[in-house]
């Protein structure tokens, strides 16, 4: 074989304008794992033509077969323009950016190619099983289901096989954290997550000690039916206060449940929610019953996203309570999260989690997560400023694992 790649370029020094060898060549270095030769043979070709579209099919081929997803993703757009958006090379480029977790880049991508009417039914099949785990990882399983359902039937019709095409596997997450309010006040946190595909599960148990004294334990239970048209979440939060070292503290049992649905559009993402919640109260003479509404979305991008919250309690001060909160991923392992509520949130349980009892409830607070993952670990390092009677700072940290 090295005879014959000899052989092709001495011709080549004769005739380097000769398109078809010259890629001939390249896929010869392919063949014999020399990737980079490969590449630089692709790329000679489109120096002179930038609109080959073999020689673009091939080079991405290479890169993204090695790995090179960042190589891939910097010539999307001059791919793109220069083969009129084909759609084997669009492919290629939706995998890379899957890969490289631009998931909602490659859902528009995949889109895109599977309504062209020049693709093929094997890159149409390729597509839908690239949108469907696309779908999967972000956590979209009814649009997931439809296509994994689509495909399984094909299989069952040609081969007699009915396999899930994304393997679902359940995804657990324990993670331990502890939040410092001044000099008195510990909060200690224990969260077990599970993900089952259609089924995601969060159990949590909070321990809040005053003055070194546990002033109250509360105990959660949050789960996300994903099966249907309309994802459905429902929070479940148990307040109960130690009333032997704290006997004016209330026991309280708060739930909210909420109902979402995901758009997307262009390389975005939009979910727009709405929420019911009740709560009780239970004081030593007395037993207080509230409803909550909640409105809202959440709006994201591959690199970003923006969740804004408004909410409503019918107590007897009408009370309303808002929150804001964004998320990006900075660069590599480090990403940052910013929460920020606006109202009094006494006796609101929060969408993003927890209740707010008299102890933690605050008329307005800003949080700030530094957020590092390194492979299955996660840590957090957060600072809050929050106001109850007075302005107080709480620090935290956290550890999470996969597995």
């Amino acid at each position: 074989m090295q005879d014959l790649i000899q052989n092709k370029l001495e011709y080549l020094k004769n005739f380097p304008d000769d398109v078809a060898e010259r890629i001939e060549l390249g896929q010869i270095y392919v063949e014999q794992y020399q990737y980079d030769d490969a590449a630089d043979q692709f790329m000679i070709v489109l120096l002179d033509d930038p609109h080959n579209i073999k020689a673009w099919t091939n080079l991405l081929a290479v890169l993204n077969y090695t790995g090179s997803d960042n190589d891939v993703i910097s010539l999307r757009n001059l791919a793109l323009d220069n083969t009129d958006n084909d759609p084997l090379i669009a492919f290629i480029i939706a995998s890379s950016l899957e890969r490289k977790s631009n998931r909602l880049n490659a859902i528009s991508l995949l889109k895109s190619i599977i309504d062209d009417s020049r693709t093929d039914e094997n890159t149409a099949i390729l597509c839908k099983l690239k949108l469907a785990q696309s779908y999967y990882s972000l956590g979209d399983f009814y649009r997931y289901n439809i296509i994994n359902n689509e495909l399984k039937k094909a299989q069952t019709d040609e081969n007699k096989k009915n396999e899930n095409i994304v393997k679902i596997k359940p995804l657990f997450l324990t993670e331990l954290s502890f939040n410092k309010e001044n000099n008195d006040v510990l909060n200690q946190k224990l969260k077990q997550y599970v993900d089952m595909g259609a089924l995601e599960m969060e159990i949590y148990a909070n321990s809040r000690l005053q003055d070194s004294k546990v002033a109250a334990n509360t105990y959660s239970l949050d789960i996300k039916n994903k099966y249907f048209f309309l994802t459905v979440d429902g929070q479940f939060h148990l307040i109960k206060s130690n009333k032997d070292n704290f006997p004016e503290d209330e026991n309280a049992f708060g739930t909210l449940f909420t109902a979402s649905k995901q758009f997307y559009f262009n390389k975005y993402r939009i979910e727009p929610f709405a929420s019911i919640g009740f709560c009780e109260y239970k004081a030593t003479e007395k037993k207080e019953e509230l409803t909550q509404i909640n409105a809202g979305f959440a709006f994201s991008s591959d690199s970003y996203t923006i969740l804004a919250d408004l909410n409503r309690l019918n107590d007897s001060e009408k009370k309303t309570s808002a929150m804001l909160t964004a998320y990006a991923n900075i660069y590599g392992p480090y990403s940052i999260q910013s929460i920020n509520s606006f109202g009094y949130n006494y006796q609101f349980t929060s969408t993003l989690g927890g209740h707010f009892d008299k102890r933690s409830a605050s008329h307005q607070f800003h949080q700030i997560d530094n957020l590092f993952s390194f492979k299955q670990y996660v840590f957090n390092i957060s600072y809050c400023r929050s106001l109850h009677d007075k302005w107080t700072n709480t620090w935290g940290i956290s550890a999470s694992i996969f597995h």
